[in-house]
């Protein structure tokens, strides 16, 4: 199973398949009669030995789209092919094509696949200066420029993107209803490792051209809360003694969404990993251990024009080992006038009747245990950027762990679908947010 959806007025689940070099995906849905129908949605051709079905789906932000992405390696003096499907609301197909881009498949990164509410293709990718299979430096040192396409059928359509001496890192898309579409990433300067600020670049596909360019640095009261006073002492004079702008590290933008006045709702994670090696030499046995940091969110708005309004910090510590983080990290969701974040924190840090509390200089970590365990539910005002932070509830009350990073919104309806796992036992709940 590739995939599962609601889509053409059904739960679609997708299941692919290989024969003879050919790989299929197909629809399947249950009937009111309890029997099943499949139907095939998307074919490619990939006869290389050891290659298997390597299908995307997406939707458009409405639900009245969706489409179906393939990448065929190395085809064609080594470049990528990619092919593509569009279906409207009724499941009929609109426009197909494969197309491949002016890159070798190993001088770039696909940012992202992005299918507007008028089921149009976009294709945001990065431009590296070295070959991604060949490069050992730091990720940011081998930025070299961004690109944007507009696919339609076979041909692209190229939106030249000038970021001056800027890099641009973490990109997402979103989309409305009149064909304005708004790409928001965090941005850097040349080879130095800090995020400056947030970019965003405002397309108009009615003309197909870049009506807006905008590069906002980070406001005052993110570095204040992120930092203590001593060492925001420390990094303003670090920063004026190499005249750079102020910077904060190991941030990924997560989320961003388009609000019904052309404002924009942002989320940022700090996110880094450690690598420990350990040699024991009695048996001559190395033994590596991984850390995983998922901490501190940043929430931040941006107005129509990709100003700040306001940047606010939701302090948490998640640490995990060897297991790539799976119970760490959040979800947010929002409506016009809140945004709600969710993810697991420890006891320790609410008072007996749930209200978090910010008093203690210290952060107690993600707990999974019965006793510890509770879900964190902070509501953020879209208007001012005040946070109200409660446990939502624990695992013991669930009998099972939530796990944000599986969970899906659906902003039709505007629902999240939760998830939460004990063992081999899975729950599912629906938290409205209109």
């Amino acid at each position: 199973m590739e995939s599962a959806t609601f889509f053409a007025g059904k739960l679609q689940v997708f299941i692919s398949d290989k024969s003879n070099g050919i790989m299929s995906l197909y629809s399947q849905t249950i009937e009111d009669d309890n029997t099943s129908i499949s139907t095939l949605r998307c074919s490619y051709q990939d006869p290389r030995l050891g290659a298997h079905p390597n299908f995307q789906i997406a939707q458009s932000q409405n639900g009245k789209y969706l489409a179906i992405f393939y990448d065929i390696p190395g085809r064609k003096e080594n470049r990528d092919l990619y092919g593509y499907v569009v279906f409207d609301s009724t499941f009929t197909k609109i426009q197909s094509g494969e197309y491949m881009l002016p890159f070798d498949g190993n001088m770039t990164t696909i940012n992202e696949h992005h299918l507007t509410n008028q089921g149009k293709y976009l294709l945001v990718i990065t431009e590296h200066k070295d070959r991604n299979d060949r490069f050992f430096g730091r990720e940011f040192e081998n930025f070299k420029a961004l690109h944007v396409y507009r696919i339609a059928n076979d041909s692209l359509t190229s939106f030249n993107v000038a970021l001056q001496d800027k890099r641009i890192d973490d990109i997402l898309i979103s989309s409305n209803d009149n064909q304005h579409v708004v790409m928001t990433g965090l941005f850097g300067r040349g080879n130095r490792s800090g995020l400056e600020g947030v970019f965003t670049m405002t397309m108009d596909l009615n003309a197909d051209s870049i009506i807006n360019y905008k590069y906002s640095t980070f406001n005052q009261e993110i570095f204040e809360e992120t930092l203590v006073e001593k060492q925001m002492s420390r990094m303003e004079r670090r920063w004026e003694q190499r005249d750079e702008a102020p910077q904060i590290y190991s941030y990924k933008l997560r989320q961003i969404q388009s609000l019904s006045d052309g404002s924009q709702i942002g989320f940022m994670e700090q996110y880094y990993e450690r690598k420990y090696s350990n040699y024991d030499t009695r048996t001559g046995i190395t033994t590596v251990v991984y850390y995983y940091y998922y901490m501190d969110i940043v929430a931040f708005k941006l107005d129509i024009n990709g100003s700040f309004l306001w940047g606010k910090r939701i302090p948490k510590n998640q640490i995990s080992m060897n297991d790539n983080g799976p119970f760490s990290s959040f979800i947010a969701c929002n409506n016009d006038q809140q945004a709600y974040v969710i993810f697991n924190d420890n006891k320790r840090n609410y008072t007996e009747e749930g209200i978090f509390d910010s008093t203690p200089n210290t952060l107690n970590g993600l707990s999974l245990s019965n006793r510890k365990n509770v879900v964190a539910l902070a509501k953020i005002d879209l208007t001012t950027g005040a946070i109200d932070r409660t446990a939502f509830f624990s695992k013991k009350e669930l009998s099972a762990i939530v796990i944000p990073k599986q969970m899906q919104i659906d902003w039709k309806n505007k629902e999240l679908l939760m998830y939460a796992i004990n063992r081999n036992r899975e729950k599912f709940g629906i938290l409205s947010f209109k």
